[in-house]
């Protein structure tokens, strides 16, 4: 049972006889394909039967120690050490990498969202941010892919996508006017285009002279907008003039002592004599005292 010389002898009366003979017992290879595995199309899968140095045999006849399949099937080995063989079988099934396309690169002007989608239905996905779903919405700057699992075989593809920075464009807050003035509205010069609306106007700036809901749309080096309105209402400062005498006479000029004013909103006129005593009061502005 072990390796080593083995002396017998004999003897017959006084005749004796001996005989010896060497016995080496030579280790049986031990030889491990691994489990069964799936073999994705169109990769390889190389087998090795191990052993260095040993006589092989392969389901295929080829006598090397490493076979490389790319096809599913059976496979066996017999690997001979000494006049000792070992073997072993593996089973190689074979699918298809699903194909994924998650296409090119991504800009995204701020605040825009991407819906990508991995195609494939009814697989197994897995994102690069965790989810799990054929199809993600991509809100922020960053590098996305994704793993697309078909019976243990898996198709990938990444895609960049790139959002532009928020655009701070600002006509400042509401304000007022009164027709026939005029107003400066600027909306800074670091942008690439301009449109105005109402006015149509292209400059980064407008100058206006009735009140209204003035609009702007920007553009940045990306081809991104933005927008700002600026509502300027209507009012004027009132105007009032008061006379430094009258003639009550009757004769129907100056015979009225009355205050005149553009865009008065609101009026009230006291008359006090010498004594400080009130001898009219109105809050009409068309009413005068004679």
């Amino acid at each position: 049972t072990i390796s080593g010389t083995y002396t017998v002898t004999a003897s017959i009366g006084t005749c004796t006889s001996t005989g010896s003979v060497l016995v080496t017992f030579t280790p049986l290879p031990v030889v491990n394909l691994g489990p069964d595995q799936m073999l994705c199309i169109p990769n390889t899968l190389t087998l090795n039967a191990g052993n260095a140095g040993a006589t092989y045999l392969w389901s295929d006849g080829s006598a090397n120690q490493t076979l490389t399949v790319s096809t599913g099937g059976t496979y066996w080995v017999k690997v001979s050490t000494g006049g000792c063989v070992g073997s072993d079988t593996i089973i190689v099934t074979s699918g298809t990498a699903p194909n994924v396309n998650l296409g090119p690169d991504i800009f995204l002007c701020y605040g825009q969202t991407t819906t990508l989608d991995a195609g494939n239905p009814g697989l197994t996905f897995r994102w690069s941010n965790g989810e799990t779903t054929e199809k993600i919405t991509a809100n922020s700057t960053g590098k996305y892919y994704v793993n697309v699992d078909q019976g243990g075989c898996i198709g990938t593809d990444s895609v960049n996508v790139s959002i532009d920075a928020f655009i701070n464009v600002s006509l400042g807050s509401d304000t007022f006017l009164c027709p026939g003035s005029q107003l400066f509205i600027d909306a800074g010069n670091n942008f690439v285009s301009y449109i105005w609306n109402p006015l149509g106007s292209n400059d980064h700036f407008i100058i206006i002279y009735q009140p209204g809901t003035y609009t702007v749309i920007v553009s940045d080096a990306e081809g991104c907008t933005a927008s700002s309105t600026k509502n300027v209402r209507e009012f004027c400062l009132s105007n009032l003039y008061l006379p430094t005498a009258f003639t009550p006479n009757r004769n129907g000029i100056n015979d009225l002592f009355m205050a005149v004013g553009d865009d008065v909103q609101s009026f009230h006129l006291y008359i006090f004599n010498r004594w400080g005593e009130t001898i009219f009061e109105s809050t009409d502005i068309n009413q005068g005292w004679d």
